[in-house]
């Protein structure tokens, strides 16, 4: 009996030999994947915090002007205001839609920095040395669903604040009483989208910017992967 467990202990040893990494690749890669994890949170945090403070700051939303579009119910709208003589009644509201996104900051960095906890790689290296909005693409693909919603809560309470609530129901109060149909327009998943267009198009250039300009590399993790890593793969 003995014979036998010493035998197989042997065996197990010499087994295990056989599969020992002499090369250390696979600690390497290990390290490096966890690595290039942490560098890609630290790119969304940093370009999500860039966003933030582009946008949602008196006159940050400027050159990104929310009006609804000349199609569907929307337009139904612009055209009944405009029967009525009350096409003013829109340029208030985009005037506080717009303040409505500028105060989105502190919610916007609680929703955001919920995603990129949360979020998961499977291949990090990919998004790392991807295309130059990779890793924003991959944040909006994965978590954009949460992100809209929890964006869109938001924005009610704002423009409760802004007094877009009140004019958004007296546009409707006019377009219903003079119309066939009962408007269905969703008004704060419609400035959500807007809104989110604008945030993820200020991500993706500060993204660039980490990937080409070593001053917006600002914490280790990003001078790490997007410096001494990155430029060792090209």
């Amino acid at each position: 009996m003995k014979k036998i467990i010493f035998s197989l202990l042997v065996l197990m040893a010499a087994l295990a030999w056989s599969c020992k990494d002499d090369s250390g690749d696979y600690i390497e890669q290990m390290y490096t994947d966890a690595m290039l994890s942490k560098g890609a949170k630290a790119c969304m945090t940093v370009s999500k915090d860039t966003a933030a403070a582009h946008l949602c700051v008196p006159e940050g939303m400027s050159a990104y002007a929310i009006s609804f579009p000349n199609s569907g119910q929307y337009r139904a709208v612009r055209d009944t205001l405009a029967a009525l003589g009350q096409s003013e009644l829109l340029d208030t509201l985009y005037s506080r839609i717009t303040r409505s996104c500028e105060l989105m900051g502190d919610n916007a960095t609680t929703i955001f920095n919920t995603a990129i906890e949360a979020v998961v790689f499977d291949n990090p290296s990919d998004l790392v040395y991807g295309p130059q909005d990779t890793i924003t693409h991959y944040l909006k693909l994965y978590k954009g669903n949460e992100i809209q919603s929890g964006v869109a809560s938001a924005l009610g309470t704002h423009f409760g604040t802004t007094g877009a609530t009140s004019t958004w129901n007296e546009i409707i109060a006019l377009y219903n009483a003079n119309s066939t149909t009962t408007l269905t327009i969703d008004l704060n998943g419609f400035v959500a989208s807007r809104f989110l267009e604008a945030f993820y198009t200020e991500m993706a250039a500060e993204e660039l910017l980490i990937r080409t300009d070593a001053s917006h590399r600002v914490t280790e993790n990003l001078k790490k992967i997007f410096g001494e890593i990155g430029e060792s793969k090209k």
